[in-house]
């Protein structure tokens, strides 16, 4: 079954989002700007785990709160030798996410 992986949960509502998958959040915390945080070492290492089961080819990335962890989660998911996705991006008109694709142009 497909997976919606959100980056930073929140207290958004992500019940539209489970439309396209389980939402699996990677991590709850923010980076912190104190040099060698062992906070900012937890997060990655978190992402890592997290995104490790990712399938590009039936999951999808809500990029959620921070987006500096969500900038993080997208360097990971290349780390690994992902080059094309599926992000879910949510439109205040319409009031729902619509997928789209992200594809590494090299």
């Amino acid at each position: 079954m497909a997976r919606v992986f959100i980056t930073q949960e929140t207290h958004v509502d992500y019940t539209k989002a489970q439309e396209f998958g389980d939402l699996t959040p990677i991590t709850a915390k923010d980076l912190s700007n104190v040099p060698g945080s062992a906070i900012n070492r937890d997060i990655v290492s978190t992402i890592v785990t997290k995104l490790r089961h990712f399938n590009p080819d039936e999951d999808f990335l809500l990029i959620s709160g921070s987006p500096y962890v969500g900038a993080l989660c997208t360097w990971q998911l290349g780390r690994i030798g992902i080059n094309k996705f599926t992000m879910l991006r949510w439109s205040n008109q319409d009031r729902c996410y619509y997928p789209v694709e992200v594809v590494n142009g090299s």
